[in-house]
């Protein structure tokens, strides 16, 4: 185990490139930074962005090519990068989705990007666009408080949300085509690469459904949850692992958890004594696991010790 402080303020978003060449985090200081994974521990990035975005950024994510970087902050709207270093360019924002946003994804295929945020107490949207092209496509519905999470899965597009809701979107259309009611406030969500599994989380507690297709239906909606009980704190981040056999959980209570996806039981819990955990990505081989701190900790964990 590895574990650097990477970042002078909490890392909000992490992501390793599709090739497994670099791992790249967002933190609050505004700066996006980008390593080889196995020169962490130098302390020195292949690169960071230019200068400091305005506000807090808050989440990253590579293109599925590998070719660029996506991240969005407290000023609204969303970022890219070509994902060797170079010039920051502003994807076009919907004229009424100012407010701040705390994620964004792309779709499977790389067509899409999509990112949502949001206050409490207030309606919010799901903006997408055109990777290619970075034209604005749709702006889906959202919710009614403020967006946490999105995940994208090979049926749709999966949203979390304050107002204790999972909605389930068409990429092409901004059709809602599924929803589910959760206990609280929907801060981690997560597809199996295959599609086989949905993870969400509220408080403590994760939930794992089977992702079953039902008659007439041409998208596979949740099946009868399983809930994974183990974190004493609140629940930060769920991410499964490339396989989709192991799914890993993060918590304020600074574990880092492994369950097995078919049986719901937990392989090994991680305890890096860093603080409270937040944002996770597995390496594309599912050999390395790596998590962020509150306190700008980035912790590399090999899943063959």
């Amino acid at each position: 185990m590895i574990a650097v402080r990477a970042a002078k303020g909490r890392m909000n978003g992490l992501a390793f490139r599709p090739d497994g060449r670099h791992v790249a985090g967002a933190s609050r200081d505004g700066f996006v930074r980008v390593w080889e994974p196995d020169q962490v521990l130098a302390g020195e990035p292949v690169w960071q962005s230019d200068q400091r975005h305005r506000g807090e950024l808050n989440h990253l994510v590579y293109s599925p090519c590998g070719k660029w970087v996506f991240a969005c902050g407290d000023s609204g709207g969303a970022l890219v990068w070509p994902a060797d270093g170079g010039e920051c360019v502003e994807l076009p924002q919907p004229p009424n989705q100012t407010y701040y946003t705390n994620v964004i994804v792309c779709s499977p295929d790389g067509r899409f990007v999509a990112w949502g945020g949001g206050y409490r107490g207030q309606r919010s949207r799901i903006a997408v666009a055109h990777v290619k092209s970075r034209k604005l496509h749709k702006q889906f519905d959202g919710h009614n408080e403020a967006v946490g999470i999105l995940a994208p899965g090979p049926d749709g597009l999966a949203s979390g949300s304050a107002d204790r809701t999972i909605r389930f979107w068409d990429w092409n259309t901004g059709r809602k085509y599924h929803e589910l009611t959760m206990r609280g406030f929907v801060r981690g969500l997560a597809f199996a690469p295959s599609g086989d599994w949905l993870a969400g989380s509220c408080a403590k507690g994760v939930m794992l459904w089977p992702m079953e297709r039902v008659p007439r239906r041409k998208r596979r909606v949740p099946g009868a949850p399983r809930e994974l009980k183990g974190h004493t704190k609140t629940v930060s981040c769920i991410e499964f692992a490339p396989d989709g056999l192991t799914l890993a959980s993060s918590g304020d209570d600074g574990t880092l958890r492994l369950w097995d996806a078919a049986s719901g039981t937990e392989k090994r819990a991680y305890h890096p004594r860093v603080g409270a955990l937040h944002w996770i990505a597995f390496a594309p081989d599912g050999l390395t696991v790596a998590v962020t701190s509150d306190k700008g900790h980035l912790v590399l964990i090999d899943l063959g010790d």
